[in-house]
C-alpha cells in the first residue's frame, strides 16, 4: 500500500524527470511520498465529482496499481545490469547499511507498541474520529457529522486517508490500523532522510550516518508513538523528498540545458507539494523556510521548475485551499490577533534534549555544522540557514502563532540535525583516512609512524563513538513509549464491546477528565475511546469539539464545575448529572479522580454494572 501506487506514478514520470539516475533509496522514498499524495487526491477528487469510495472500489484500485507497478518495474529490472563499479562491494556498503538500519528501526518501532490496546495520548482518538468520518462519507466531509456535531471540516487528512485504506484492506480496527501504519512509517523515516542527504550532498556515508541517527539514536521521531503524532510524521515523509528535488534544481547558466525542469519533474514536485498541504499544515511552513534558505545560499532559484510546480500544487489543492480560506482566513482578516498563540504555547521545549544521548548526538551535529560552514559545504550551509530562518520566524517577539510553534519545530529538528551529525561523523572518518594515507611512504622518514598512530587513534575513537551511540540508542529506542501517555489499557478495550452491547444508543457517560491545554478538556483514561469505539456519548468528547465555540463553552464549563466535586453523592453532584442528562459512569483501568471507593459511598445513585480488571461501569439511578 505505501509503495506500489507511488511506484506506478514514478514509472510514468521516470523518463520525463530523469529519475532513472537516482538511487534505489530515492525511488523508494519518492514512491512512499507519492502514494500518500495519490490517496489524498483520490479522496479530494471523489469530493469534487460527488462520488464516494468504498472498500471494494479502493481494493480494486490498489490491486490494479500494485499489478501495474510489478509489470512496469519488473521489465526495468530485467533490463538492469550492474556495471563494474556496482559490483564492487565497497559501493554496496552504504545501501546495505541503510537496509540494516531500516530493519532494526521498524522492528524497534513495532516492539515498542506491542502491548498498546489503543494508540497513546489525546491526539489518537481525534485522528480516529477523522478516519471514521472519511469511511462514513467515502470522501472528504463538509462537517464532522454524524460523529460529532461540529463543522466545517478543515483538518489535514492525508495520513487519515492512508490509515483508512489500510483499515479497509486488512479488516483491522481503525485504531489498530493507525497504530501499525504509524509505527511502520516511523521506521521508514531513515529511508527518506538517506535519500534527501544523497540528493542534496551526494555523500552516501553522510546519508548513512543521518539515517542511523534518525532510526536508532534520536528521541524523535521515535517518541511520536507516545503522542500519536502520526500526521506530522507523514507530512515530513512527503516533505523530505520534495526538499531533495528542490535542492537538486540549481539554476543553470545561460545556454545550458537543465533536466531538472522537465515536465515530469515539474509534475512530481508539484504533486509532492500538494501532498504536504493535504497531510500537515505546519510542515508546509518548514518547507517554505527551506526554499527560502536555498534561495539565499544559491542566490537564485530555478524558476523554470519552481513556478510551474507551484502551479501544479495550486491546481491539485485549490478546492481545499478555498475551504481553508473561507473557514480560517476570511473571518480573521479584520482581527489578525486571532492567529496569535496563547501564553506559553510557543515556549521552546528544552527538556526534550536533556538526556546525555540527545546532547551527544546534537553535539556531533554542531561539530558537523561548524566544519561544513568553514568548508562552505553547500548542503550544510542550506541546513544551517534553514534552521536559523525557521527559528527566527517562530520567535519574532510578540508574534508567536498557534498555526506553527517551537514545539512542532523542535520535534522536527531531527531532520536538519541528523544531516549535520552525519556530516560530522563522515568528516572524522575522512580525517582518520587522511592522516593514515598522507604519512610519508619511506619508513625512515620522521613522523610517519606518529601520523599513522594519530590516524588510527581517530579511527578507534570514531568506532567507539558509533558503537556506543548505536548501543545506547537502541536501548533508548526500545523504551521510547512514555507510560504516562498511555490512557487506555487492554481492560478498557475489552470493556468497549460490553458498552456497545449493553448501553442504550442515547446513553451519556460521565468519564474522568482533566484540563489538557489551551481551553481543551480531555478524558484521562480509557473513556477517551468510548465515543469512537461505541458511538455512545461522553461528558468529555474527543478534542475536535474545540472547533465549535458554543459547544466548547458548554463542555468546558461543565467539566470545570465537575472537577470541583469531591462528594459524588452530594446535591451539587446530582444537579450536575441532571443538567447534562448523564446516565452512566465509566472508570477506566488507569486510575482517575473518580474512584470506585468514592462512588461506592453513594450506592443509591451509582449502581455497579461492570467490574473487570480495574474497569468499572455504573448506571446512574434516576
Amino acid at each position: 500500500m505505501v509503495f506500489t501506487p507511488g511506484l506506478f506514478l514514478l514509472a510514468g514520470l521516470g523518463r520525463a524527470s530523469s529519475l532513472e539516475r537516482i538511487s534505489v533509496a530515492s525511488i523508494a522514498a519518492n514512491a512512499l511520498a507519492l502514494s500518500f499524495t495519490l490517496l489524498a487526491c483520490l479522496w479530494m477528487g471523489a469530493t469534487l465529482v460527488g462520488a464516494r469510495w468504498t472498500p471494494l472500489a479502493i481494493s480494486v484500485v490498489m490491486v490494479a496499481l500494485g499489478g501495474a507497478s510489478c509489470v512496469v518495474w519488473g521489465r526495468r529490472l530485467r533490463s538492469f545490469r550492474l556495471d563494474r563499479a556496482r559490483r564492487d562491494w565497497h559501493a554496496l556498503l552504504p545501501g546495505l547499511s541503510l537496509l540494516l538500519v531500516l530493519l532494526i528501526g521498524i522492528a524497534l518501532r513495532l516492539w515498542v507498541a506491542r502491548d498498546l490496546a489503543y494508540p497513546a495520548w489525546v491526539d489518537s482518538p481525534h485522528h480516529d474520529v477523522i478516519v471514521r468520518l472519511l469511511a462514513l462519507h467515502g470522501r472528504v466531509p463538509d462537517t464532522y457529522e454524524p460523529v460529532l456535531p461540529v463543522g466545517p471540516f478543515t483538518y489535514h487528512f492525508g495520513f487519515h486517508v492512508a490509515a483508512l485504506v489500510y483499515h479497509w484492506l486488512t479488516g483491522l480496527p481503525s485504531s489498530d490500523a493507525m497504530l501499525i501504519l504509524g509505527q511502520v512509517l516511523n521506521g521508514l523515516m531513515p529511508l527518506a532522510v538517506y535519500a534527501f542527504v544523497v540528493q542534496i550532498s551526494e555523500r552516501r556515508w553522510t546519508a548513512v550516518g543521518a539515517a542511523a541517527i534518525v532510526g536508532l539514536v534520536s528521541l524523535f521521531p521515535a517518541y511520536y508513538v507516545s503522542w500519536g503524532r502520526t500526521t506530522q510524521l507523514a507530512g515530513l515523509l512527503i516533505l523530505v523528498p520534495l526538499l531533495g528535488h528542490l535542492a537538486q534544481s540549481r539554476p543553470m547558466r545561460p545556454g545550458q540545458r537543465s533536466e531538472a525542469w522537465s515536465w515530469g519533474r515539474i509534475l512530481l514536485v508539484g504533486a509532492l507539494a500538494a501532498g504536504v498541504l493535504y497531510t500537515h499544515y505546519r510542515v508546509v511552513v518548514f518547507g517554505a523556510m527551506f526554499g527560502l534558505a536555498l534561495a539565499l545560499v544559491d542566490r537564485k532559484v530555478d524558476w523554470r521548475l519552481w513556478l510551474p510546480a507551484a502551479g501544479v500544487a495550486l491546481l491539485l489543492t485549490a478546492p481545499w485551499l478555498l475551504r481553508l480560506v473561507e473557514a480560517w482566513v476570511a473571518p480573521n482578516l479584520v482581527d489578525p490577533s486571532a492567529y496569535l498563540a496563547p501564553a506559553g504555547y510557543n515556549s521552546f521545549p528544552w527538556h526534550y534534549f536533556n538526556s546525555t544521548l540527545e546532547r551527544a548526538w546534537w553535539g556531533m551535529a554542531a561539530l558537523g555544522a561548524v566544519i561544513g560552514v568553514f568548508r562552505r559545504e553547500r548542503a550544510i550551509l542550506v541546513i544551517v540557514v534553514w534552521v536559523a530562518l525557521t527559528s527566527a520566524l517562530l520567535n519574532i517577539p510578540g508574534a508567536g502563532s498557534w498555526v506553527v510553534n517551537n514545539n512542532s519545530w523542535a520535534i522536527s529538528a531531527f531532520l536538519p540535525g541528523s544531516v549535520a551529525a552525519g556530516y560530522g561523523l563522515e568528516q572524522i572518518g575522512r580525517l582518520s583516512l587522511w592522516l593514515w594515507r598522507s604519512a610519508p611512504q619511506a619508513p625512515a622518514r620522521p613522523g610517519r609512524r606518529t601520523r599513522q598512530m594519530i590516524g588510527l587513534a581517530v579511527a578507534v575513537a570514531l568506532a567507539a563513538i558509533v558503537i556506543a551511540g548505536l548501543g545506547f540508542g537502541i536501548q533508548a529506542q526500545s523504551r521510547t513509549l512514555n507510560p504516562r501517555t498511555v490512557l487506555a489499557l487492554p481492560a478498557d478495550r475489552e470493556a468497549m464491546p460490553w458498552l456497545r452491547d449493553n448501553l442504550p444508543a442515547d446513553a451519556l457517560i460521565v468519564v474522568n477528565s482533566w484540563y489538557w491545554q489551551h481551553d481543551i478538556w480531555s478524558a484521562s483514561d480509557g473513556g477517551i475511546w468510548i465515543w469512537t469505539e461505541t458511538g455512545r456519548h461522553t461528558t468529555t468528547p474527543p478534542v475536535d469539539y474545540y472547533y465549535d465555540p458554543v459547544w466548547t463553552q458548554a463542555i468546558n464549563d461543565w467539566n470545570a464545575r465537575w472537577a470541583k466535586i469531591e462528594d459524588f453523592g452530594s446535591p451539587e453532584a446530582i444537579a450536575l448529572l441532571r443538567e447534562v442528562g448523564a446516565t452512566h459512569v465509566y472508570l477506566g483501568a488507569v486510575p482517575g479522580r473518580m474512584t470506585p471507593a468514592a462512588l461506592a459511598a453513594a450506592p443509591e445513585i451509582y449502581e455497579l454494572l461492570y467490574d473487570r480488571d480495574g474497569v468499572f461501569i455504573y448506571q446512574i439511578e434516576p
